[in-house]
């Protein structure tokens, strides 16, 4: 179900349109997943928004939203192909509440634990974990004797 179209401003490194027509969005977009730099925003306004970044393979891009102030961002799970894309943006500048039906997303807070911020974290976990265990042995050790 469509809705009346919302304001919305469009952005990029080279660009900044307010109320971009689909043509300048796919433009954008398709620019993106050629392996632009920097970041594709359309943003609503009050926080919320939806993001593009060039994906690690090309044609691939990496999608991002903001559901508002206060109600938190969020990342896709997986880079998804311009095409992909392309419905999805053009479906959120046309006002539709469904635009990422189907799509899995995880909260940004929780997106710095990954490649090796999660390897660190683990090590500084197992050695926490090992220092508490050899403190209570000791302790232990030295009551029982």
């Amino acid at each position: 179900m469509r809705n009346s179209r919302p304001s919305c401003r469009l952005t990029t490194e080279s660009t900044d349109i307010t109320n971009p027509s689909e043509s300048e969005l796919l433009t954008a977009l398709r620019a993106m997943a050629g392996g632009q730099e920097g970041t594709l925003r359309l943003d609503r306004g009050d926080g919320e928004f939806l993001s593009a970044r060039s994906g690690r393979d090309p044609g691939m891009l990496k999608i991002a939203k903001g559901k508002g102030q206060g109600r938190g961002d969020f990342r896709s799970r997986s880079q998804l192909p311009v095409t992909a894309a392309e419905q999805v943006f053009s479906a959120y500048l046309a006002g539709e509440h469904d635009f990422d039906r189907g799509m899995k997303w995880h909260p940004v807070a929780l997106s710095w634990v990954t490649g090796p911020a999660r390897f660190a974290l683990l090590v500084v976990l197992v050695v926490a974990l090992l220092a508490w265990l050899l403190y209570f042995l000791g302790v232990r050790l030295s009551l029982a004797g």
